[in-house]
Order: C-alpha cells, then structure tokens, then sequence
C-alpha cells in the first residue's frame, strides 16, 4: 500500500518551505486544520478594506483619540502570524488619532516561550520597526533583556 502524505508549514521564519509528513497507509491519519485554513489568502487590498471598515469596531484611529501612551502586544516567533503586515495600516492609525512614535511601545507576547533575539524581532515585526522602537541589550552572563516600560504604565493596549 501507498504511504500516505501530508504537508505542513514549516520553520516559517527561517527557509519558508513546508515539511512533507509521510504516515503508513493503513494509519487512519486525519488533518485537523486551522479554522480560516481555506480563507484566501491575505492581501494588502484586504487589510486596507479591514481597518477602513471593522466589523462591529470604530476605528483603530478612534479608539486611540485621546490616549498619550500605547502597547503593540504581538506575539512570539512560535506563530506566523503576518504581523509585519499590518503594521503600517495600525501606524497609519494611531498617528491619525495624534500618536507620535516616541509614544508607541512593543510588547512581546512571549508567555513561557524562550528568550528571542533582535534578528527574531527583526523578522517577526520588519527591520524598520524593530530597529526604531526595540531597545535589546545583553547582560553580562549574556541574557537577552528588553528594556521598557510595563505594559499598565501605558494607556491604551
């Protein structure tokens, strides 16, 4: 009998290829995929239409009016999420609602996840934002240590 084979995304943040799984045949293997798995794909069109127009949201923009302090909480490189997709579109907003850059943070969602370098960040969040708003040093028995306020000392996450 033939081997049955999957594909499935692999090292997303790294060499961009998917990893060919190949299980017995007589396996009674089934793929339990994503919710959105079969949604199309994700497109600078469509993120426009997205934040022009949230369902059942005002606007980022509105939102932030007001607020003197912000946290981008994003998540680790354990996920492959588009981050750096969508930045540009929440910059865009929070500068039409009157947020300077000096005034926005990144927070890294990280959980129990392990330290990450500033080339992760780098990938994760594109050069350009990591490099203005990520303060990374080392200490001297070289722990990666981020250095920013807490996220409550902001006013809007």
């Amino acid at each position: 009998m033939a081997d049955k084979t999957f594909s499935v995304p692999n090292q997303k943040w790294f060499k961009e290829k998917d990893l060919l799984l190949e299980f017995p045949a007589e396996w009674d293997v089934v793929p339990c995929l994503m919710n959105g798995h079969s949604a199309p794909e994700l497109t600078r069109i469509r993120i426009d239409a997205a934040f022009a127009a949230p369902v059942d949201s005002p606007r980022l923009s509105e939102l932030a009016r007001g607020k003197k302090r912000v946290a981008i909480i994003f998540d680790d490189m354990s996920r492959p999420t588009p981050i750096r997709m969508l930045l540009p579109h929440v910059f865009n907003e929070l500068h039409a609602a009157g947020i300077p850059d000096t005034s926005i943070r990144f927070v890294c969602a990280a959980g129990c996840h392990g330290a990450h370098t500033y080339q992760d960040f780098e990938k994760k969040l594109a050069q350009i934002y990591s490099t203005a708003f990520l303060s990374i040093t080392t200490t001297s028995t070289r722990t990666a240590l981020t250095l920013e306020r807490h996220p409550r000392a902001l006013n809007f996450v």
